[in-house]
């Protein structure tokens, strides 16, 4: 499941402000809900409640917590940096300030409710008979209501002091619900909503919630079901916070998350409840422990429990795959659109059973081979730059050497183990045919190259520092002699000729004199004392662009560390797709974030005009947006007049559209594609290719439409 979330509450102030607390960490959202920010952590762990000071939000705020005889109400007034224990209560549950007077202040606790006048200098307990799990206060400042173990209300109408109880259960023939919240809302004196959430465990995969959601008129006397939408029992609701509320929020240039299941928990209603829609919320997502980004820009995501995430439009919907077991490792084809490989663990008896699974369909089943060697610990999956159907896979054992290889030539319908006792890797690329593999090492030698397959191998680290590497990143367009290494800490290095010798990012570039030289990188000084946990690079010609994952967040190399909105700075890792221009990084209990990256160019303006002499070095061919849903514009620079043609291909060569065919005159020329063919007919979802010749020259471009 998701990090719990809980205490939602509107800012006091700034309706389009949101609080609530993960775990035992505050946090803020200034943006209703699309990004979150963290604040002054309290002493009151485990923290219980949260709730910014109506008066003064921004520095003061009040908290529930502790254990035994630190338990109770805590305040701090300078935005978190000391707190004050202002109240003893064992198993505090509830804290609400009065709307029109913060001084008075209602605190519910399994010994009752407390009530302070004063801010908290003195209380009196108003209640002592009967467990208080929620308190939720009337605009008016003197009707509020408690919730009971039994799921009935208590109201006050003379601001706390005394109470009468309700008759009605808000579960009614459930009373073992775990958890249920309540509001007031703005339609009517008397109408409440109320919401409902079980914890339970779903067979065919991991845990779920069911989830109840029902309506009073009649101040909590009686209770009739709500319609929600049918995102929301798949998590377990944990807070009703004041509906009716218009929601706005911008995501330009933001970090959004992106999920292998439901959007989010957190769920919104502008009509005080009648309906209800996901909230792209940065708090409560789906916990990652593996991305991949595969053909056409598709992605891909590993839970720890093993369930799979497959998106082919960009992260707007998702095919999940469940596993039921514990995930290892998931790696996607770049050669087949819909390919993927997994691997899941589950003990049984002592015994770790692996499960290796092949899908052809974007997840939407999976096939299994089984395989079970005795005291596996860990794998690791090279699925990138083959043909598309050899696969490796290394098992191995934590504190081992040494790895068995299985092996699959028909893209992962059978494997066969290929070789025992191979080093084991930390990262291992396919260089370019089926045969060749590079592969880094904890130890020396950190680089090492095999053309059989993985049967014998050569130390390829003259260069390279006595590091831990992370990551290794081979170039495809130079026939795979381009490669980067990503340490664990320190500036990566790079080779230009298969690791026959390697040098620091910073240093000038070196490469073959029939590649454009490298410019060197800024010096990385920055990355001194930083922990790195994966990196991933944007190949331009001359430039490259590397994107480093470390705890302090995402170091990019031309910008030095990126964390503006960034919910969280301790990542796990980062994949950089060119096809969407997006940089994806993850952190494990949090989810999947991401963020609009143009990519380099492909080319050297400057180079090219200083030596291009013939029409066709001029001629370009751009599309935009891309990927598109409806349509896109087709941007063509043509160096002289004549005869044009641009068409639209399948990725079996086949011709779907014809765009333009006809004399054209020279300069700058825009088309727009509105996603069909010849016939006049939607074409379906998928990698498409434009194609433009023109002066005796062609230039193509990958165009991908999504649903």
């Amino acid at each position: 499941m998701s990090p719990d979330l809980a205490n939602i509450a509107f800012d006091p102030i700034d309706a389009t402000t949101l609080w609530a607390t993960v775990g035992n960490q505050p946090v803020r959202s200034a943006d209703f809900g699309e990004t979150w920010l963290d604040w002054g952590v309290p002493p009151a762990t485990p923290l219980a409640g949260f709730l910014a000071d109506p008066a003064t939000p921004t520095t003061s705020a009040w908290a529930l917590g502790g254990t035994g005889s630190g338990a109770g109400a805590w305040r701090t007034t300078d935005a978190g940096l000391h707190w004050t224990r202002v109240l003893d209560a064992p198993d505090p549950r509830a804290i609400a300030p009065s709307p029109t007077d913060p001084q008075r202040v209602l605190v519910g606790a399994s010994g009752g409710a407390a009530l302070t006048t004063d801010g908290g200098s003195t209380w009196q307990w108003v209640r002592t008979d009967v467990a208080v799990n929620r308190i939720r206060w009337r605009g008016d400042g003197l009707r509020v209501s408690g919730l009971r173990p039994d799921r009935r209300l208590m109201r006050s109408s003379d601001g706390g002091v005394t109470w009468v109880d309700g008759t009605s259960s808000i579960t009614g023939d459930w009373p073992e619900w775990p958890w249920v919240d309540f509001a007031y809302l703005e339609t009517g004196p008397n109408e409440l909503l109320a919401a409902a959430g079980e914890t339970c465990r779903q067979p065919s995969s991991a845990y779920g919630a069911s989830s109840l959601l029902k309506r009073s008129t009649d101040d909590g006397d009686s209770w009739s079901a709500q319609p929600i939408t049918d995102c929301l029992p798949l998590f377990q609701p944990t807070s009703v916070s004041r509906p009716g509320v218009e929601v706005r929020a911008e995501r330009a240039w933001a970090w959004n998350p992106y999920l292998a299941s439901n959007p989010s928990a957190l769920q919104a209603s502008t009509d005080d409840g009648s309906t209800w829609h996901a909230l792209l919320g940065s708090v409560h997502e789906t916990p990652t422990s593996w991305f991949d980004v595969g053909v056409g820009g598709s992605l891909w995501c590993l839970q720890p429990d093993g369930d799979t995430g497959a998106s082919t439009d960009g992260g707007g919907s998702w095919i999940v795959g469940t596993a039921g077991r514990r995930g290892l490792a998931l790696a996607a084809s770049d050669r087949q659109a819909g390919h993927a490989v997994r691997m899941t663990k589950q003990e049984v008896t002592d015994v770790n059973y692996l499960t290796l699974e092949r899908t052809t369909n974007s997840g939407a089943s999976w096939s299994q081979y089984t395989y079970w060697p005795i005291s596996v610990s860990e794998t690791f999956i090279a699925y990138r730059w083959g043909s598309g159907q050899t696969i490796y896979v290394w098992v191995w054992t934590w504190g081992e050497a040494h790895s068995d290889l299985l092996r699959s030539t028909d893209g992962g319908t059978t494997f066969h183990l290929h070789a025992e006792s191979v080093p084991t890797p930390v990262d291992v690329e396919i260089a370019g045919s089926d045969f060749h593999l590079w592969a880094v090492h904890a130890a020396a030698p950190r680089s090492r190259t095999s053309t059989d397959g993985g049967l014998t191998w050569l130390a390829t680290d003259r260069g390279l520092p006595a590091r831990r590497p992370v990551r290794l990143l081979v170039d495809p367009r130079d026939k795979f002699a381009h490669a980067l290494v990503v340490f664990e800490t320190g500036e990566p290095y790079e080779t230009w000729n298969r690791g026959a010798r390697w040098q620091s990012m910073s240093a000038s570039g070196v490469s073959p004199s029939k590649n454009p030289d490298p410019r060197p990188l800024p010096e990385s000084a920055d990355l001194r004392g930083v922990r790195i946990t994966g990196g991933d690079w944007d190949l331009g010609i001359p430039d490259r662009r590397i994107f480093l994952a470390t705890d302090r967040g995402l170091w990019v190399s031309d910008l030095g560390f990126v964390t503006d909105g960034l919910p969280f700075l301790d990542l796990d890792g980062v994949a950089y797709s060119r096809v969407l221009q997006r940089v994806f990084v993850w952190n494990e209990r949090h989810g999947v974030y991401a963020r609009d990256w143009p990519a380099l160019p492909s080319s050297d303006p400057a180079r090219e005009s200083a030596t291009s002499t013939r029409p066709g070095d001029a001629l370009s061919l751009r599309v935009t947006p891309n990927p598109f849903h409806t349509d896109t514009e087709l941007r063509c620079l043509l160096p002289e007049a004549g005869r044009a043609r641009i068409e639209i291909f399948d990725t079996s060569g086949r011709r779907v559209a014809t765009l333009l065919d006809g004399p054209v005159a020279a300069g700058e020329r825009s088309l727009r594609w509105s996603g069909r063919n010849d016939r006049g007919q939607r074409v379906a979802a998928g990698v498409y290719f434009a194609r433009l010749n023109a002066a005796g020259f062609t230039r193509s471009e990958r165009v991908i439409r999504v649903d």
